[in-house]
């Protein structure tokens, strides 16, 4: 089950993110840990950061010139799957907003939550389905 989807600028700002579960992360406390982790890794190994497991959720880190996605998934689900489709909306992410990511006004990301729902779609269940529906338009 993916559980949040996050989009951050390199400067560590959250322009974006998506609840689909019961697991609600304050936006701007997980862009700090990301900015932080990252830095970390960089130094411990000359690398970006790949996932991180926590009990039974995974969260996967897509890190690009532009912008980091993260998505925090079962430990379960089929990762590869799950990066195909996460590359995908980066790509299309930036291509859409590549004058607009260092912004900081964030509202003119949101029309996007439109299109991870399209391109997650295929993994979803009965609760992600439920959940859209329920979402005021």
């Amino acid at each position: 089950m993916i559980h949040n989807v996050w989009i951050l600028n390199i400067d560590g700002i959250c322009l974006l993110d998506r609840n689909y579960s019961s697991i609600h992360v304050d936006k701007t406390l997980f862009a700090g840990f990301v900015s932080a982790i990252e830095s970390f890794s960089k130094k411990l190994t000359q690398r970006h950061i790949d996932s991180i497991v926590m009990g039974d959720i995974k969260i996967l880190y897509f890190v690009g010139d532009e912008i980091v996605v993260a998505i925090a998934i079962d430990t379960e689900d089929d990762e590869v799957e799950i990066r195909r489709k996460v590359k995908a909306l980066q790509r299309t992410f930036v291509k859409m907003y590549e004058n607009k990511i260092h912004l900081t006004e964030i509202d003119v990301f949101k029309d996007f939550t439109k299109i991870i729902d399209m391109v997650l779609y295929l993994d979803w269940n009965y609760e992600y389905d439920r959940k859209i529906r329920q979402e005021p338009k």
